[in-house]
């Protein structure tokens, strides 16, 4: 039976694989909801919360309100061949864009803050657009709201990497997750899915391993080779080699026979700028440089509510 969409072809990134395709650690994350400080930079903004805690690395979602000064890149082909894609030049905006969502991984770059933000927002000519934020982005006045989880057991490092020669988190371990815990703590997964790997049947892998009968996926960042949307009762190709990823958020159910499955919507952007978003299809979706994935295990009592 041929399929309604050609297969991806699978990236070949100029450094050596690692054996390890998935590389996913178990944390506590400690929630924290509030507005984001007008006139900061969001990477200072995001990061406030997450100190607070005296944790150094997190996820976050933002939803609605304002950036004052947006600077942003979308992906670009590399030309000179030392990496299979790579980012356009900055785009600036200095009119205020009103935020649909964000979601952003925080951690540390050489010891310093850092943060991995994808965002989709709607610019003052009433164009929606997205793409990968640079930390200078100004808040704006109202502020977006944003959904941090601070997490303790993982650390979040931004290094070089040598598969795809460019600098992305690494996830490491750091002790165990707390003890005990705070009220509002929750046991979440914090997982690195490595190039070539289908990003749905990934999620489906790690809940079963972890025995996860239910779980959300949430604040995930990361990039496709390309895509393979399904919408109502059409298939959308959307071209790579890489697009990124603004938001992918969706659920794992388990059947009867203990199979699970993910059923994973996806906002995203191209090279053209142009936003598109969809189901993905299992099995057509393989991660183009990294993807920084956020599970959620629903607990048993939960999961009928």
């Amino acid at each position: 039976m041929s399929l309604p969409f050609a297969r991806p072809e699978l990236l070949r990134h100029p450094g050596p694989a690692d054996a390890l395709r998935v590389d996913a650690h178990r944390a506590d994350a400690l929630r924290r909801i509030q507005h984001l400080a007008p006139d900061s930079s969001i990477l200072d903004a995001l990061w406030e919360p997450l100190e607070r805690t005296g944790r150094t690395a997190g996820k976050a979602e933002l939803v609605g309100g304002t950036f004052g000064h947006l600077r942003y890149c979308i992906p670009a082909h590399c030309p000179d061949g030392s990496r299979v894609a790579t980012f356009s030049d900055p785009i600036e905006d200095r009119r205020p864009v009103s935020l649909v969502l964000a979601s952003a991984t925080l951690g540390l770059r050489d010891g310093a803050r850092w943060m991995h933000c994808h965002a989709l927002w709607v610019d003052a000519d009433g164009v929606v657009r997205a793409g990968h934020l640079l930390p200078e982005t100004e808040i704006g006045d109202p502020p977006p709201r944003a959904v941090v989880d601070a997490l303790s057991g993982v650390r979040l490092e931004s290094a070089p990497d040598a598969e795809t020669n460019l600098p992305i988190f690494h996830h490491r371990p750091e002790g165990a997750a707390t003890v005990q815990t705070p009220t509002g703590t929750r046991e979440v997964l914090v997982a690195r899915v490595k190039p070539n790997e289908d990003i749905v049947q990934a999620v489906e892998k790690l809940c079963l391993a972890r025995d996860f009968r239910a779980a959300l996926v949430r604040a995930s960042v990361g990039s496709l080779v390309g895509a393979r949307l399904r919408v109502a009762d059409r298939v959308i190709e959307v071209p790579g080699p890489a697009v990124e990823v603004i938001a992918l958020v969706g659920e794992v159910r388990t059947d009867a026979r203990g199979v699970p499955a993910a059923t994973l919507t996806a906002t995203l952007v191209g090279e053209s700028g142009q936003v598109f978003g969809g189901e993905l299809i299992s099995g057509a979706n393989p991660v183009a440089i990294t993807y920084e994935l956020f599970l959620e295990p629903i607990p048993a009592g939960e999961e009928a509510r």
